[in-house]
C-alpha cells in the first residue's frame, strides 16, 4: 500500500499471480515424469494424457511441454504494467528459485541411490526437503510478494531461508498423506486398485523420513527383514511394510517431528529481527496454513482434501 492505496493495480498482481501458477505447473510436470505418477488429484497427469492420445512413448512430449511452461513463467511479468526495474526483480526471483528447486529435487534423487537406507539421518532427508519445498512453494510466492511490495532481495532472500524449516514439515505432511492413502486402500482389496500414484513412495524405494524413522526404531532381524521388502520386486510386499511402519512407532515420530518443525520455524521468525513486519505477518500466516492443511477439524483441510480425492487426512 502506498498512502492507502493498492501499490499495484489488480491486473498487473493477477500477472504475477499467473508466472506463479505457470512455474508451478511445470514443476509438476517434470515431477510427474521422474515419478511416473499418472494421476494426480483424480485427473490425469500431463505425462499420462499425452502419452494416451498421441505419443507411443511415455515422457518425452511431457518433458517438452513443462520445458515450454518453464519458458512461459516470467511472460506474464515482463508484459504487465509493472516497472522495468520490478519486471526485472521479479523475474530473476522467479528464474532463481525455480533453479533452487531443480537442484532440490535431483539432492532428494540422490538420497535414493545411498544404498543403505540406515546411511542417512534425518536432518539430511529434512534439508533436502526444506531449501527445495521452500523454493517451490511458500518461500517462493512470499518472496515474490515482498519484492512487489516494495522490499530488497535482501528481504526475499530472508522470506526463503526462513521458509526452509516450513518447506520440510510440508514434504513430511505430504509423504504422511500417502501413505495413509496407501493404508486405506491396502485395508480394502475390493475398492480402489494399486497403482503407482497411490502406492505412497514405497513402491518407489524412496528414502523418506517415514522409512529412516521406522529402520531406526527396527533391530536385529526385523530390521533385515524390513530392508530386505524394501529393496525387493516383491508385488505382495506393500502391505508387511506397511504394517512394519504402523507398529513401530514411526508414524507418530515423524507426525511430532512435524509439528517440532514448525514450533521451530516460529521461533526463528521471532528471533529475525530483520524482516519488515508486514512481511513477518505473511511468514507467520503461511506457517498456520500449513499447519492447517492436515488438520482434518480445518476449514482449510477439508477445501484441500475435498478437491484432491486421492489424498487422506494424516492422523494427528
Amino acid at each position: 500500500m502506498v498512502d492507502n492505496q493498492p501499490r499495484h493495480p489488480a491486473r498487473d498482481l493477477t500477472s504475477a499471480a499467473v508466472a506463479l501458477q505457470l512455474r508451478h505447473a511445470a514443476i509438476l510436470v517434470h515431477d510427474d515424469i521422474v515419478d511416473r505418477d499418472e494421476v494426480r488429484g483424480g485427473i490425469a497427469t500431463a505425462p499420462a494424457a499425452l502419452t494416451a492420445s498421441s505419443y507411443r512413448h511415455e515422457g518425452p512430449a511431457a518433458i517438452f511441454l513443462g520445458d515450454a511452461l518453464t519458458n512461459l513463467t516470467p511472460l506474464p511479468i515482463l508484459r504487465s504494467g509493472l516497472s522495468p526495474a520490478e519486471q526485472t526483480a521479479a523475474t530473476d526471483w522467479l528464474l532463481t528459485t525455480a533453479a533452487t528447486t531443480a537442484v532440490g529435487q535431483a539432492e532428494q534423487l540422490y538420497l535414493d541411490t545411498v544404498p543403505a537406507v540406515e546411511d542417512l539421518t534425518e536432518d539430511t532427508i529434512l534439508a533436502a526437503h526444506g531449501s527445495n519445498m521452500a523454493a517451490a512453494t511458500v518461500g517462493c510466492s512470499l518472496g515474490l510478494a515482498a519484492l512487489l511490495a516494495g522490499h530488497s532481495r535482501d528481504v526475499a532472500d530472508l522470506i526463503l531461508h526462513v521458509s526452509e524449516r516450513l518447506g520440510a514439515a510440508l514434504q513430511v505432511q505430504n509423504d504422511l498423506a500417502g501413505f495413509a492413502e496407501l493404508e486405506r486402500i491396502l485395508a480394502d482389496p475390493a475398492g480402489d486398485p494399486l497403482t503407482l500414484a497411490n502406492t505412497s513412495d514405497l513402491e518407489r524405494r524412496r528414502r523418506t523420513l517415514l522409512v529412516h524413522a521406522t529402520v531406526a526404531r527396527l533391530g536385529g532381524d526385523e530390521r533385515q527383514r524390513f530392508l530386505r521388502r524394501f529393496d525387493s520386486d516383491d508385488p505382495d510386499r506393500l502391505t508387511p511394510l506397511a504394517d512394519t511402519i504402523r507398529a513401530s512407532g514411526a508414524y507418530e515420530h515423524c507426525t511430532a517431528r512435524v509439528a517440532a518443525l514448525i514450533d521451530q520455524a516460529r521461533s526463528d521468525l521471532a528471533n529475525e529481527q530483520r524482516l519488515p513486519p508486514a512481511a513477518r505477518r505473511a511468514v507467520l500466516d503461511a506457517y498456520q496454513f500449513v499447519d492447517d492443511l492436515y488438520d482434518p477439524s480445518s476449514p482449510v483441510s477439508r477445501l484441500y482434501l475435498e478437491a484432491r480425492p486421492d489424498i487422506v487426512a494424516p492422523s494427528r
